[in-house]
C-alpha cells in the first residue's frame, strides 16, 4: 500500500503536466512566427529572419577578416572577394524557384567570391536546438562548406534536449548546397523515469547557393 501512495500522486503529475504542457511545450522563437527578411540597421550584410515554423535566423555575409581568420581563404579567390548581403527566398515565396542543383563544369565564376554565415534556433531560452552553416561561393560554384547543430535547456526538469542531426548534400562542385537540419525537443519529460512523453522535432532543408542566396526546400 505504501508503495501505491507514491506512484499515484506521481502519475497524476505527469498527466496533469502532458495535458497543459503542450501550449507551452513549442514556443515560438522570440523573433515571432513568419516575420519577413530585414537587413541589420547597423550592418547592410545581416538579414535577421524567422520562418513560417518558428526557426529564429541571422543570415549574414562574413567579412574578409573573419574569412582570413576562420582559414576560409585558402577556398577563395581572395582578389575577387566581396561582402555580399544574403538573399532569403522562404517558403511564402512561391514566385521564386529554389535553383537546380548542377555538378561543377569548366566554365568561369561570375566575378566575385564571398563566405556567409546562417544561424537558426527553434525554441526559446528554456528549450532549444540551434543550427550553423557556413559556406563560401564564387557566384558560381560552391568551393566550401561546413554545417553543425546543438541544443539544451534551462534548468526546467521537465524538459529535455535530446539531439539533432545534420544531412547534407551537394556542397563543393556543385551550385548548390543543402543542409537538413532536425531537432529532438522534450517537452514533457519525466525525471523519476528518464523516460520522454511527448516530442517536438521541428525539421528544415535548405538550399545555400553560390551567390550568397538561401531558399526553402521543405519543412
Amino acid at each position: 500500500m505504501g508503495k501505491s501512495t507514491i506512484v499515484i500522486p506521481v502519475m497524476t503529475a505527469v498527466v496533469l503536466l502532458a495535458s497543459v504542457a503542450p501550449s507551452a511545450a513549442a514556443p515560438a522563437a522570440s523573433a515571432g512566427i513568419n516575420e519577413k527578411p530585414t537587413a541589420s540597421a547597423t550592418d547592410p550584410n545581416v538579414v535577421r529572419w524567422t520562418d513560417e515554423f518558428g526557426a529564429a535566423h541571422e543570415t549574414r555575409a562574413l567579412s574578409r577578416q573573419e574569412i582570413i581568420d576562420r582559414g576560409m581563404d585558402k577556398n577563395l579567390d581572395m582578389a575577387k572577394q566581396r561582402s555580399t548581403p544574403p538573399t532569403i527566398i522562404r517558403k511564402s515565396d512561391t514566385a521564386a524557384e529554389a535553383p537546380r542543383p548542377t555538378k561543377r563544369t569548366n566554365g568561369d565564376d561570375v566575378g566575385f567570391a564571398g563566405c556567409w554565415q546562417d544561424i537558426g534556433t527553434y525554441g526559446n531560452d528554456d528549450l532549444w536546438g540551434t543550427y550553423q552553416v557556413d559556406w563560401c561561393g564564387d557566384g558560381s560554384w560552391i568551393t566550401y562548406n561546413t554545417q553543425s547543430c546543438w541544443g539544451g535547456e534551462d534548468n526546467t526538469p521537465t524538459y529535455q534536449y535530446l539531439g539533432c542531426s545534420v544531412s547534407p548534400r551537394y556542397g563543393v562542385g556543385w551550385n548548390v548546397l543543402d543542409v537538413r537540419h532536425e531537432f529532438d525537443l522534450c517537452y514533457v519529460y519525466n525525471p523519476l523515469w528518464g523516460t520522454c512523453l511527448a516530442h517536438h522535432r521541428p525539421w528544415n532543408w535548405y538550399r545555400y547557393g553560390a551567390n550568397g542566396s538561401v531558399t526553402w526546400i521543405a519543412s
